[in-house]
């Protein structure tokens, strides 16, 4: 049985009712668009705010170091500075510290400590990590070259330790650079040196001493002549005709000492003050050796000893002219001194040593 036909009258407001119902039931997409509107802002910032800071910090860091640099060098900051040093560095390093100025390189500490960026939280991983490493590298130059003020007068070389350290400190902001993103100028020099005054590029030896041992340079006929003894050795190189001959014997206890006269260099011997405090004389009684070197010998010459043992340190007490050696002795007199003349000819028994041909009395007490 079929079901009966019921006509249903649907007027329009029946319909806009019902899709007026049917659109409640719908997602409202205004708070939709908000979330992700707010999520995109909040990783915009998240991203961004430490990218930026990041990169004003290393821009600071850069634009310090060439104020640095320019004090350091004694320079002016270049119109558009990056990491790169100009030629001539090295030679104006070395001439700020023959010229003893007081104010050198003290002067350059503020600048310095600007180099080192702020520790901060909010940064790039990247950026923290290289940025910590230019405040260690900071750390490091500040001690090496308060080191270097107080020293200077007292240097016996050009120390490369403090360039050393800055070529570090390049590259510690050259990795911070790149990881904040700031590192589009930094082949540039980041200073502007004038040659004027300038010494020449110098020359590198490879003289191997520590950086402390009093070093003797010379020429003869023709020849360049290094000379130097640290606690380990005794190293003579020579340099001529474009070839390098080098020596370093290894160091007895008893070498206190070189001494360059004549263009000759000499290795001298002698008791240790700390021993000659413990003997009765203070080694008045005691003998000092010297010996020519020579670039060929791979072990320390035997020594030629003479009758007496420095009163003072070696290149005050020893003087050798032509074939004869003054010594400037102690003696059992207290506070009295002997000058001491001796014939360096060859000995007639290596184990006696020389006696003085002349002798003056210098002062005394009495």
């Amino acid at each position: 049985m079929a079901p009966p036909n019921i006509p249903v009258t649907v007027t329009v407001e029946d319909t806009q009712a019902l899709e007026e119902e049917a659109k409640s039931f719908r997602r409202s997409r205004g708070p939709l668009l908000l979330t992700i509107m707010a999520n995109v802002l909040l990783s915009a910032f998240c991203l961004g705010a430490p990218y930026y800071r990041g990169r004003v910090h290393a821009k600071e860091s850069l634009a310090a170091f060439a104020q640095f640099s320019a004090c350091l060098f004694s320079g002016k900051v270049a119109r558009r500075p990056g990491l790169s040093l100009p030629r001539g560095d090295r030679p104006r390093f070395a001439n700020l510290i023959l010229s003893n100025r007081q104010d050198w390189p003290s002067a350059c500490d503020d600048s310095l400590e600007r180099i080192a960026p702020p520790e901060a939280i909010f940064l790039w991983p990247s950026v923290k990590r290289t940025g910590s490493d230019v405040r260690k590298v900071v750390a490091m130059l500040k001690k090496d070259l308060a080191e270097l003020g107080e020293n200077t007068r007292r240097l016996h070389a050009i120390p490369e330790r403090p360039l050393l350290i800055v070529a570090k400190l390049r590259a510690a902001l050259a990795l911070f650079a790149e990881a904040a993103g700031a590192h589009s100028d930094l082949d540039r020099d980041a200073i502007v040196i004038d040659n004027a005054g300038v010494q020449e590029e110098p020359t590198r030896l490879p003289l191997m001493a520590g950086e402390r041992a009093p070093t003797h340079v010379w020429s003869s006929k023709g020849a360049l002549m290094a000379l130097s003894a640290d606690l380990r050795g005794v190293s003579l190189l020579k340099l001529e005709h474009g070839s390098i001959e080098r020596a370093r014997p290894r160091r007895t206890g008893l070498v206190r000492g070189t001494l360059v006269a004549n263009d000759t260099p000499y290795v001298v011997w002698a008791t240790r003050e700390g021993r000659c405090a413990e003997l009765d004389d203070h080694c008045a009684s005691r003998a000092v050796g010297v010996s020519a070197m020579v670039v060929d010998d791979s072990s320390l010459p035997d020594p030629h000893w003479y009758a007496g043992h420095p009163q003072m340190r070696i290149d005050r007490s020893i003087q050798i002219a032509g074939d004869q050696l003054r010594l400037l002795a102690r003696t059992s007199t207290p506070y009295a001194l002997e000058l001491r003349t001796f014939a360096m000819s060859a000995p007639t028994d290596p184990k006696v040593p020389t006696a003085a041909t002349e002798t003056s009395v210098l002062q005394s007490t009495r």
